[in-house]
């Protein structure tokens, strides 16, 4: 004899979920949530790549442009061997793609905006010291040469080691605390569906590296805005001084914007920013002398650039 029992599910009475889903209101059954992200296929995904490989692009014509010309006195004054470093870090933002496009893993996380922090570091650490040196051969004749010719050659790497390090340590700091946004095995899921981003968190060290690298450009930004135009010389400050004012505008803009956006933008809206940094700095630093080499070759010459040179 067999005895049949039927459980009725209805208004009054409710069955929880198993670990892991969750239903709708009033639903009969319980489902796995869904995630979404930002992935390669997305329309402004693809729109942003192919800004992003134009500027690669014109980044390795002025690369080989300043290879080709790089003992001549443009390319020496724009900073010489350091040039190609600061075209590197260029480089790297604009492939900053591969951390912000994707499945958020763990991994990605964690290196997302170290990897965007530290390559504009290195930019922005031989932007300061390209700045020191024209504010010493600018505004300070009096200061002994001997600070000037270490700061262009053994204190070179120094300086940018020492800057890059400060960097690193709290890289290394963001890095130990970040993590995956999606749900752990054993918290309770409330939702059906949820977007994944690794987001700025936590944002006590996002906040230090943003603070760092924007006191390493405002540095810059001083010492070359105060500086005087050399007479009857090119002005290297007046460069310098475009790029850094840039650089603060657009990330200082970013912040607020990034707080009203949608939370399925904030990738587009980070990436968009360093692609128009890059961009910025492209143009007001590096486009002036490009210039000079290609259509005004009658002032390529050490006299027009020799107080950057000596």
């Amino acid at each position: 004899m067999f005895t049949i029992v039927l459980f009725f599910i209805d208004d009054f009475y409710c069955a929880p979920c198993p670990v892991g889903q969750w239903s709708h209101k009033r639903s009969t059954h319980c489902s796995y949530p869904t995630f979404v992200f930002l992935k390669w296929s997305d329309a402004p995904v693809i729109i942003l790549l192919i800004f992003a490989a134009v500027l690669l692009v014109l980044i390795a014509s002025v690369a080989l442009m300043f290879f080709r010309h790089r003992h001549t006195p443009v390319v020496q004054a724009a900073g010489g061997n350091m040039s190609f470093l600061t075209l590197f870090a260029l480089s790297v933002e604009c492939c900053s793609a591969v951390v912000f496009v994707g499945w958020p893993s763990d991994t990605m996380c964690r290196v997302q905006q170290p990897f965007l922090f530290l390559s504009y570091t290195v930019l922005l650490s031989t932007f300061l010291l390209k700045s020191l040196q024209v504010a010493l051969v600018a505004d300070f004749k009096k200061v002994p040469r001997t600070y000037l010719h270490w700061l262009k050659t053994k204190g070179t790497w120094t300086v940018l080691g020492a800057i890059i390090l400060g960097e690193g340590l709290l890289s290394v700091w963001h890095i130990s605390k970040a993590t995956a946004p999606w749900p752990s095995a054993n918290e309770k899921v409330t939702f059906l569906s949820r977007y994944l981003e690794c987001g700025l968190w936590p944002l006590a060290s996002w906040g230090f590296m943003f603070a760092y690298n924007a006191i390493l450009a405002l540095l810059s930004f001083m010492c070359s805005c105060v500086s005087q135009k050399p007479l009857k010389q090119y002005n290297l400050a007046r460069d310098i001084t475009f790029s850094m004012l840039g650089y603060l505008v657009i990330w200082f803009s970013f912040i607020p914007i990034y707080g009203q956006v949608e939370r399925e933008f904030n990738n587009i809206l980070q990436f968009t920013t360093t692609l128009a940094c890059t961009t910025w700095i492209i143009v007001s630093y590096f486009f002036p002398k490009c210039y000079i080499l290609l259509f005004k070759p009658d002032l390529e010459m050490t006299e027009y650039f020799r107080i950057y040179l000596e």
